[in-house]
């Protein structure tokens, strides 16, 4: 369920477990914000959670959900455009 949702992010959690320990959801977001700050990201990503937040279809997911998405998104991948 997790990987149909935020495939980014999913993939994190499923190597954590795989290497015997499990990320919390404050790390995850602290991945998410290093990522972002180190590549220059910052302007862009605000911009897309700005615009996310006015679409309902993303008012179900988590604050770690809606990082891993948004930044997705600035680095180019198009969902609508994703293997299925």
């Amino acid at each position: 369920m997790i990987q149909k949702a935020v495939p980014g992010l999913a993939q994190v959690y499923i190597e954590c477990v795989n290497k015997g320990h499990v990320m919390s959801l404050e790390d995850g977001i602290m991945e998410i914000y290093k990522e972002v700050e180190s590549k220059g990201l910052r302007k862009q990503f605000d911009k897309q959670l700005a615009k996310m937040k006015s679409q309902s279809k993303h008012n179900h997911k988590t604050a770690n959900e809606l990082w891993d998405y948004a930044l997705m998104r600035v680095k180019g991948w198009n969902p609508n455009k994703s293997k299925k």
